[in-house]
Parts: structure tokens; C-alpha cells; sequence
């Protein structure tokens, strides 16, 4: 098992704030780049976590949270939708964790929570998209980066160290209003779909 060294974090060293979600009865799934990284076997991770919250609303929260991340002696700020983001410090680690929910045309439809993977962190059942999940939904972000990293994401594949299926990823781009410009991005990023 890979440990965390000061280059990176494991996703146990957020047990903690998984566990006060859990207990505040946010339902959480962690989205972004993490969700491929983790399905290609990396279990050190370096950036930050995303965290979509589908059950609850931070906003509702939001006083709880400042004061446990005041309590816990981490510093919370704010992501570019205006949602928290979290720094823990573990060691002498900063681990950044984004939390977003639904909101403008953020969103992460029911079915692919519903259908994401479930893992153990610290004994605790998690929600992970999926590899293919994270890539539809990065193709619709349309940011400035996603193709860039999509192409990351297909290089991967293509070197073997991460599976992937093209035609989920198509059917899961058809749930969207807008999958001829899903496809399209993909399609630029090197996808052959």
C-alpha cells in the first residue's frame, strides 16, 4: 500500500471530514480528477478533492462547517461558484477539498450517483464517480482545461494504466441535452467516439 509522503495525501486523510458530513446527514460523492486517478490504482493523491454534495445543502450548514474546520484548525475559503473549499492540514500536508452542489448548470444528474462506485475510506462507505462518469462530466464543464485534460485522461487509457469504456461514456453523454457538444469536446481531446 502507497503511503502518503510529502508529496501527496491518501483519501483516508479526509476521514475526518468525511466522517462530520456523514454526521451532519450530507450526502457526499467525490467527483473530479481523484475519481479517475483513483480507478488507475494511484492512491497518493496531489491537488485538491472535489466533493458534490447531493443530499443537504452547504448552505444550510455553512455556519456548522466554518466553525469545524475553525475547531479542526483548517482555513476555508470559497470556490469559483462561490461554494466552500477546505484546507486540512495533515502532517505538514495541505489538502485541498472543493465542495460543490448543485446550482446555475452545476449538477450531477441522480442516475450517476446512483449508479457511482462505492469504496472503503477509514471504514466509511464513499461515493466515487467512475472514470467514465468524471469524463462526461468534464467534456460538458467545457472550462478551459477539460481538454487538455481529457487528452490526459485518454492518454492514460491508451498506455493501459486506466479501463475505460467508450460506450458507456457515449450512452452516459446522451443523458445530457447537450451531447452533440460533449461528443464534440471528447471527439477534440482524442476520443475516438
Amino acid at each position: 500500500m502507497e503511503r502518503a509522503t510529502a508529496l501527496g495525501f491518501m483519501l483516508e486523510d479526509l476521514a475526518p471530514l468525511f466522517k462530520w458530513l456523514d454526521r451532519i446527514g450530507l450526502g457526499f460523492i467525490i467527483i473530479g480528477d481523484t475519481c479517475v486517478y483513483y480507478a488507475a490504482g494511484h492512491r497518493v493523491f496531489q491537488g485538491d478533492v472535489d466533493l458534490y454534495i447531493f443530499n443537504g445543502s452547504i448552505s444550510f450548514v455553512e455556519n456548522d462547517l466554518r466553525k469545524f474546520a475553525e475547531e479542526s484548525g483548517w482555513d476555508i475559503g470559497s470556490t469559483e461558484l462561490g461554494t466552500p473549499s477546505l484546507v486540512l492540514r495533515k502532517n505538514d500536508e495541505d489538502i485541498a477539498v472543493d465542495l460543490y452542489e448543485a446550482m446555475h448548470d452545476f449538477y450531477v444528474p441522480a442516475e450517476l450517483i446512483e449508479s457511482s462506485r462505492v469504496i472503503d475510506v477509514g471504514g466509511l462507505s464513499i461515493r466515487i464517480l467512475s472514470p467514465e462518469q468524471h469524463i462526461v462530466l468534464k467534456a460538458r464543464s467545457g472550462s478551459e482545461d477539460a481538454i487538455a485534460e481529457l487528452s490526459e485522461y485518454l492518454d492514460l487509457y491508451e498506455s493501459g494504466d486506466l479501463s475505460i469504456n467508450i460506450q458507456e461514456i457515449r450512452r452516459l453523454a446522451s443523458l445530457f441535452e447537450d451531447q452533440r457538444t460533449i461528443l464534440y469536446r471528447l471527439r477534440k481531446a482524442g476520443f475516438q467516439i
